[in-house]
């Protein structure tokens, strides 16, 4: 055996190793007791506790640690419905949601049994993702993002195609001070990586131990900015993990001492931080029909082109989720590698929709307008739905950007102010359809609230600029 298969076998070992497979049994029409599995599960991994995961409105974990013998027993946790209307800092008011008036009542948190896994930032401890719903009804909170997707997949089901993903995260490195770990310019610099061995090392060990498989962990152009890549997998399966990678890095960089920013752009200086989010759809026989060639188009899959149309046709009423802070607006800048025009492109990094036709297997769609500090699962279920969208109403495909996106004039560029993507987000049928009206009206609330929170700031730079002139 190879060295390169060895470590691939240990991997796939420590891999499967993590993650808790439920019971399904063929045979009979009496459904397998999950829970008698996990409990096997946490009895072998030594488990004290379950993490019991929900993410809110800004992409956060939220949640509660219970021990085994509760979380074997109660099968699942109340929790306040205000999670999904909370300030980033968790600061409770008023929403559309919820308010003091209605006494802040709870809902009932249900884990995913799929997603039971070990913890590899934590001491004997696993971890699980829930989906939220009334106690009264059973029915899904209409604001969980989860839950969302979810059903979104099941559309996707019912056209044959199974959705494959994978996010690409970028995130700076700090010291415990909040300096950062490095102050040279390093692209691909594999002298500066092995100088962060002491840190970098430690989180994918982390992840690994998560069942999360790692890719490549490289330099980035500004100083102290990481990225490091997960392997692809169904869309479901992909965000969870997108959520856990971002949690798993960071609770571990502090275990060590250091802090983490998934920040968009950190500093003046900084470069931003993207998530690309990498799409294909898998026909049931298990061809990726983005790479089958049925057509005289550059993209040369029809799928491929229909999906790419819905993504370009819908995403200025995305552009609220893809920018979910008015720091984003900082990245998306020109020659940043952040895309600020509806755009797309063969292999092309200042495109919207980077495009890889043509490679069989390993075609796709690379969505690049997000930053790592957008969420997950609101970023799929727009464009998974956009591009449905694409596949059902045939729109034309702009024509296609064959070199500079930032230069050249044809191209419509995207808000370069909040206030006016939030109100196309409000505004429109699209993603009021997507997401729902009550999401899109607690979500446009929540988006005014924080850029009231920033007008209302006295900033560093007014201070420097003003206080001694004026």
């Amino acid at each position: 055996m190879s060295l390169q298969q060895a470590s691939a076998t240990r991997q796939h070992d420590e891999l499967s190793h993590a993650v808790f497979v439920p019971p399904v049994d063929h045979a009979s029409a009496k459904a397998p007791d999950e829970y008698a599995a996990a409990q096997k599960f946490l009895i072998e991994h030594d488990i004290r506790a379950v993490d019991c995961m929900v993410v809110d409105t800004w992409g956060i974990p939220r949640g509660k640690r219970l021990p085994v013998a509760a979380f074997l027993e109660e099968r699942g946790m109340s929790i306040g419905k205000a999670i999904y209307s909370s300030e980033v800092d968790a600061f409770l008011g008023d929403s559309p949601w919820i308010g003091v008036s209605s006494g802040y009542p709870d809902m009932r948190a249900v884990p995913d049994l799929q997603t039971l896994r070990v913890a590899g930032w934590g001491d004997r401890l696993a971890t699980v993702m829930c989906d939220c719903v009334y106690i009264e009804s059973g029915e899904a909170i209409p604001l969980d993002p989860r839950s969302m997707v979810k059903r979104t997949l099941q559309e996707f089901d019912a056209l044959n195609y199974r959705v494959d993903l994978a996010a690409e995260l970028e995130f700076y490195l700090y010291d415990r001070n909040w300096e950062l770990v490095s102050q040279e310019i390093g692209l691909f610099n594999l002298t500066g990586l092995q100088d962060l061995d002491e840190i970098l090392s430690p989180i994918v060990e982390s992840l690994l131990a998560t069942g999360i498989k790692v890719e490549s962990s490289s330099a980035e152009y500004s100083p102290g900015h990481i990225e490091i890549t997960q392997r692809y997998d169904e869309a479901l399966a992909a965000l969870d993990k997108t959520i856990l990678f971002k949690h798993v890095v960071r609770q571990t960089a502090h275990r060590l001492g250091y802090n983490v920013s998934f920040m968009a752009k950190p500093s003046t200086a900084a470069g931003g931080s993207g998530m690309h989010m990498h799409l294909s759809l898998v026909e049931r026989g298990g061809s990726n029909v983005f790479g089958l060639v049925d057509e005289d188009h550059p993209l040369g899959s029809s799928v491929m082109r229909r999906f790419a149309s819905g993504l370009l046709h819908h995403q200025l009423d995305l552009q609220a989720v893809t920018h979910p802070t008015i720091n984003e607006y900082k990245r998306s800048t020109d020659y940043s590698f952040a895309p600020n025009r509806v755009t797309w492109g063969i292999d092309n990094r200042s495109a919207g929709v980077r495009c890889l036709p043509r490679i069989g297997s390993a075609s796709r769609l690379e969505v690049r307008w997000a930053s790592a500090a957008a969420h997950p699962y609101l970023l799929a279920q727009g464009y998974l739905q956009a591009g449905l969208s694409g596949l059902r109403n045939e729109f034309p495909l702009i024509d296609q950007c064959v070199s500079d996106a930032y230069a050249d004039s044809r191209w419509e560029r995207i808000a370069d102010q909040p206030e006016d993507a939030i109100a196309r987000f409000e505004a429109s049928p699209f993603t009021q359809e997507v997401y729902g009206p009550d999401f899109v009206e607690t979500f446009c609330a929540m988006q005014r609230k924080e850029l009231q929170r920033f007008t209302e700031h006295v900033t560093d730079w007014e201070i420097a600029r003003y206080r001694g002139r004026l």
